[in-house]
């Protein structure tokens, strides 16, 4: 029994994509969904949004937070960042009053041994410091001049003289360090 042979179009075979059901679904829905939030209801879902949070976003904004007990408390971790109205305010506030108490303050002078014991701790320091950055000064021109030699060396034809040196200077065939080469 054989089947009675029936020529397929290409619009056939692509009606009968389960493919071709799936994008047309998408598509469906993506219009639908344009449809249903047009840019004016979004407009409008936002501003709807912002008012019923105004209150939150203000307190937010002043730098503070709502904890799980429903009660407002400055937000001490928003004030790291610096966007913090209230963070800032207090900052502010208490910068004053502390520059203000500082001039009250009256210090004694230095004594002389102190004067001469703060000046030995600066040089010391000075001097341990200029040599840590003199020695990482020192490994960075190290590792550049260390990168331009392995280029060098990496050059065929100085790799090749180097290779034709040795031999001539070692001609039993050993690379090892007898004549102090390697």
């Amino acid at each position: 029994m054989t089947t009675p042979k029936t020529k397929l179009t290409k619009q056939a075979v692509l009606a009968e994509s389960p493919m071709e059901t799936i994008l047309e679904a998408v598509a469906s829905a993506v219009a639908e969904w344009k449809q249903k939030l047009s840019p004016e209801k979004i407009r409008q879902q936002t501003f709807d949004r912002l008012n019923s949070e105004s209150e939150t976003i203000t307190m937010k904004l002043l730098g503070f937070d709502n904890r799980w007990d429903k009660k407002w408390s400055l937000d001490h971790c928003n004030g790291r960042s610096g966007e913090s109205a209230a963070g800032d305010y207090f900052r502010t506030a208490q910068a004053a009053a502390i520059k203000e108490w500082l001039s009250t303050v009256t210090l004694d002078p230095l004594s002389a041994a102190e004067n001469k014991a703060l000046a030995a701790a600066f040089n010391k320091t000075y001097r341990e410091q200029l040599r840590e950055h003199v020695r990482a000064l020192a490994y960075k021109q190290a590792e550049q001049d260390a990168k331009s030699f392995i280029e060098e060396l990496t050059n065929h034809s100085t790799v090749d003289q180097y290779i034709k040196t040795l031999a001539l200077l070692n001609p039993t065939g050993s690379t090892s360090g007898e004549h102090g080469l390697l």
